[in-house]
């Protein structure tokens, strides 16, 4: 319920201009995932993950950013505040019954660590 609140107070707000910005990393791991790509909206802007890829997007640290999922069969959002100082990593998932999730990773677990470095790098 908090979580739908703050997602229509972020709708509502004007955005200004960000003097800097944050490094966010969204992969998608490939155990247990539908084989669909999963197409998900940052702010507005749309990209498409396959299993096993990874992308890093730049977002405004001084304004919370709006994630959702839009080909999951129930909407997927979730806020996210960028953090200037380190990168966050954020897991999109999409299951075999069409299920989506949106979660934050601790980048600093040897698991994640690994499968980082075995996905691919997908420029845009």
């Amino acid at each position: 319920m908090v979580q739908s609140f703050n997602i229509e107070k972020h709708l509502k707000a004007n955005k200004s201009e960000s003097k800097s910005d944050s490094k966010i990393v969204f992969f998608r791991d490939g155990s247990k995932q539908n084989k669909m790509p999963a197409k998900f909206l940052v702010n507005g802007k749309a990209f498409v993950l396959d299993k096993k890829e990874k992308i890093e997007i730049m977002l405004p640290s001084d304004s919370e950013s709006l994630v959702e999922i839009t080909n999951a069969d129930e909407k997927v959002q979730k806020l996210i505040n960028p953090n200037i100082n380190y990168p966050l990593y954020y897991e999109i998932s999409l299951n075999k019954k069409n299920v989506g999730d949106i979660v934050r990773r601790n980048p600093n677990s040897s698991f994640i660590k690994t499968r980082l470095k075995t996905i691919k790098l997908i420029r845009y």
